[in-house]
């Protein structure tokens, strides 16, 4: 699976981020044929609309006829949960996962003030915070990051690391989160979790130049 941040809802691969691209923008990424099964975050203007419109089993393993219950969190693949707050009304939305590893269990864009008390909810239905070792931030953007002082706050693994390409951290280091630092470019662009690889997809300018997706191998 591969999981791109942003605004918009959960939807199928698109814009041209097939793997022949993901491996000609991403140093290092070797990407035989097209995985069996790659998801992105984007593209619909909320999750909650993509169920309705009856793309769930496209989306993200939902039944074509279920409704998401959407104050839970959803498991959209083994051990790989969508952890977000919706924000009602709010066309741009933007969405927050777990990956769920034991001790090296990941949150990726944790999101905003605004939405992390039901990020931080779904979270704790999952896994302990102490379990919680990274925190990637795909891009900047305050919907995606602004939330990295909570989120420190909640934290309880003392060699938690905030993973990131170094021109996203330019920006996110204002905001004062106290966590070390993984720069995915500096670690040939890839994080195991022992035995779990995540692969970093490099997109920039989609729509920020340091911005990227997190490919999971096992999903």
């Amino acid at each position: 699976m591969c999981i791109r941040g942003g605004g918009g809802g959960l939807g199928p691969v698109g814009g041209g981020l097939s793997p022949d691209s993901m491996r000609r923008s991403t140093p290092g990424i070797e990407i035989s044929g097209a995985p069996p099964r790659i998801e992105v975050a984007f593209g619909l203007r909320s999750l909650r609309e993509g169920v309705k419109k009856g793309l769930g089993s496209r989306i993200m393993g939902f039944k074509s006829d279920s409704s998401a219950d959407l104050s839970k969190p959803v498991e959209i693949a083994p051990r790989t949960w969508w952890v977000g707050g919706p924000l009602e009304g709010d066309h741009f939305q933007c969405h927050a996962y777990l990956i769920e590893h034991g001790d090296e269990s990941v949150l990726i864009d944790p999101g905003s003030p605004l939405t992390y008390p039901a990020v931080r909810q779904k979270i704790a239905q999952v896994v302990d915070w102490s379990q919680i070792k990274y925190v990637i931030c795909q891009h900047q953007d305050p919907d995606i990051a602004g939330a990295l002082e909570q989120v420190c706050g909640d934290l309880q693994a003392d060699n938690a690391l905030l993973v990131t390409h170094w021109r996203v951290h330019t920006i996110v280091k204002h905001l004062d989160a106290p966590l070390g630092q993984y720069m995915i470019e500096e670690h040939d662009w890839q994080l195991d979790l022992g035995g779990r690889l995540l692969r970093f997809v490099f997109t920039p300018y989609a729509h920020f130049p340091g911005a990227f997706c997190t490919y999971d191998e096992q999903t």
